[in-house]
């Protein structure tokens, strides 16, 4: 199934007509800031909203300018609560490693996802290419339970290198809320 369900209200009435109420957790981006080394690689993002789902659909491109190895991703979920913002999720993963095996529950689920919609690497060395992502909507994408219906910040950083050698590449911002929709037959 597609999509997680937080809650399931079955009604019946006479004449045995019955009605399902059901709650999930959608994701709705309202804003995407990204930058990139142009010596690496060119990279934009547009976000298009709509009054109906799926509400919001990205398109991504990434021009990639010279070969790539040794590529690093850190994805942080921030939350502002009480008037700070705190990181809900951080993680870092090599993205070489993670292009052949996609691990980390919730960065599989939007890697997934984006995959369907344009020529997603499977390894490293990247080449030069134009990679261009069309239509991505994140309605299909299973929320976990446990995440907060709240505003929040996608840091998403990249760089090749290693550590004495490290040039950051890629960042960035996605903002949106987590939104609880509820639906009916």
């Amino acid at each position: 199934m597609s999509k997680i369900l937080l809650c399931i209200i079955i009604l019946s009435i006479p004449n045995n007509i019955v009605f399902a109420v059901v709650s999930k957790m959608t994701i709705a981006l309202t804003k995407a800031e990204v930058t990139s080394d142009q010596k690496y690689l060119n990279a934009s993002a547009r976000i298009s909203r709509y009054t109906v789902e799926p509400y919001f659909t990205i398109d991504m491109t990434f021009v990639i300018l010279q070969k790539l190895n040794d590529l690093t991703m850190r994805v942080r979920h921030i939350v502002p609560l009480a008037g700070r913002e705190n990181v809900f999720y951080d993680v870092t993963v090599d993205f070489c490693n993670f292009l052949k095996r996609p691990t980390h529950s919730i960065l599989k689920l939007v890697f997934e996802e984006v995959k369907k919609h344009g020529p997603m690497p499977t390894s490293c060395p990247i080449f030069p290419t134009r990679a261009i992502f069309s239509n991505i909507s994140m309605n299909k994408v299973r929320i976990p339970p446990y995440m907060p219906e709240t505003r929040f910040q996608m840091v998403i950083n990249g760089w090749t290198g290693t550590k004495q050698g490290k040039v950051d590449i890629y960042e960035g911002r996605w903002f949106g809320r987590l939104k609880k929709m509820t639906t009916s037959n």
